[in-house]
């Protein structure tokens, strides 16, 4: 769905950390590896948005968010 969307995907499930499921995820993947409070989300989206606004977004982009540090792969 995120493809024919033209949208880059949020998740929580280890699972799409493989290549066998990042490459089909054409616009990325964001994987949380933690589970954020309900009022620590609006503060993990800027944080991300803070990320992705100093890079020139790439298609098949791999941010992992991590508690303390953001690391991104392209």
């Amino acid at each position: 769905m995120a493809n024919e969307l033209g949208r880059t995907m949020s998740t929580r499930d280890f699972d799409f950390t493989t290549l066998s499921l990042l490459s089909p995820a054409r616009n990325g993947v964001i994987y949380i590896s933690y589970q954020p409070s309900k009022n620590e989300i609006p503060r993990l989206a800027e944080r991300i948005a803070s990320v992705i606004k100093q890079l020139q977004p790439k298609l098949g982009l791999f941010i992992v968010v991590e508690l303390k540090y953001i690391e991104v792969y392209d």
